[in-house]
């Protein structure tokens, strides 16, 4: 007899299951996207990012993050120290990146968005 009890609301879930994801157009997909491909999607649009407003798209560790796209991928990044508020009333210096325009195909490439010719 199997006494084994799943936590409390994970009755009906399989493990890696792809959840099925609303896009901006309201269409949906069902492939769940990697934190790898948002962060790397949303620099490609040519915005920044620094350690907190990464949270936002549910990269807890950016700095990490960007470390692994240049070691293991050799997309580079440009980096710029800013200052952003912090919760104490003054400001916190932080690392800002952005995708290096040299980098552009190698992301794309990345994200499976390279030409067709």
């Amino acid at each position: 007899m199997n006494t084994h009890k799943k936590p409390l609301g994970q009755e009906g879930l399989v493990k890696n299951q792809p959840r099925v994801l609303k896009q901006r157009d309201n269409t949906t997909t069902n492939k769940a996207s990697t934190k790898f491909e948002r962060i790397l999607t949303h620099l490609l649009a040519g915005n920044s990012l620094h350690r907190f407003s990464a949270e936002a798209i549910g990269d807890h560790a950016l700095p990490s993050t960007i470390s692994t796209f240049s070691n293991l991928h050799g997309i580079k990044f440009d980096r710029d120290w800013i200052e952003v508020p912090n919760r104490f009333g003054s400001t916190t210096r932080v690392m800002s990146y952005r995708l290096a325009v040299s980098s552009i195909p190698d992301a794309r490439k990345y994200l499976g968005l390279e030409a067709v010719v």
